[in-house]
């Protein structure tokens, strides 16, 4: 969503005369400019970001390790791992934002899953015979 349309909910919010609100924002709005105009208006948000973008992984390969397995950064009610991590958002943002970082290990156990069976399954000859395939390929 660009910040055009963001202003103009943003203004019409105002029309209606609320003014101490906060926002909880799907990643479509993730954007250097929304959040600018965000802060601008002195808004309060909550918005999720996309695990791919390259300061989000940046930011969880800075912690990894530090709270996936974890007993004290356990949450219980929704069975997963956490830590809130504070950081700039982008190098010249003047506010220092809080990240929640999340790991579930039983995603990260079906993905992990999926990821073996495509792999199976594009080897015609069969998963045993895959490292030795490889090192007749490596072979000089």
């Amino acid at each position: 969503m660009d910040v055009s349309q963001l202003k103009y909910m943003l203004e019409k919010i105002r029309g209606y005369g609320y003014k101490k609100i906060g926002f909880i924002l799907d990643r479509g709005y993730f954007s250097k400019a929304n959040i600018q105009f965000m802060d601008s208006c002195d808004y309060d948000f909550v918005m999720m970001v996309k695990g791919r973008a390259s300061f989000v992984h940046g930011l969880i390969m800075e912690h990894m390790g530090e709270f996936e397995s974890k007993r004290a950064c356990y949450i219980k009610d929704y069975r997963t791992y956490g830590m809130t991590v504070k950081a700039k958002l982008y190098a010249d943002d003047e506010t220092d934002r809080y990240f929640h970082v999340y790991y579930k290990a039983k995603k990260q156990a079906s993905e992990r899953a999926r990821l073996e069976a495509d792999l199976t399954s594009m080897n015609p000859i069969g998963h045993k015979s895959r490292p030795q395939l490889l090192c007749r390929l490596s072979q000089p």
